[in-house]
């Protein structure tokens, strides 16, 4: 969908997800309520940034038609007292970084999938 000269369907679909804070609220087979990790993208400088839980996260990313490939990710290094916070915001980043998924937005979520099972799902935030 979205190609170099910028005016494919797809476009219109990254300007809505590029202007929404997205929850995490499903993370492998885990679903998440409050988990406080979020991220945020900046489609025109294709990166991404938000929060792991505990600590702040970004990174690049590019797409092409329906797959998004994420750079590695990288986080600040504050140490979180709930165990819990920082295992989800490790198994988090590790599944983004220097990842390929094909990803769909339907009704109010942005879905991450690979080999043809949702592994991510964000709700949309504001």
């Amino acid at each position: 969908d979205v190609t170099a000269a910028g005016s494919a369907p797809g476009d219109r679909l990254w300007t809505f997800i590029g202007s929404k804070k997205w929850n995490v609220i499903k993370l492998n087979d885990e679903t998440l309520t409050g988990s406080g990790i979020w991220i945020e993208f900046d489609t025109a400088q294709q990166r991404f940034h938000g929060k792991g839980g505990c600590n702040s996260i970004s990174g690049s990313y590019k797409t092409t038609n329906d797959e998004i490939s994420f750079s590695q990710g990288i986080s600040t290094r504050m140490a979180c007292p709930d165990a819990n916070v920082m295992r989800r915001e490790a198994a988090f980043l590790k599944l983004l970084s220097e990842h390929t998924f094909r990803y769909d937005v339907a009704e109010q979520t942005l879905n991450l999938y690979e080999d043809g099972k949702i592994v991510v799902m964000f709700g949309m935030g504001n």
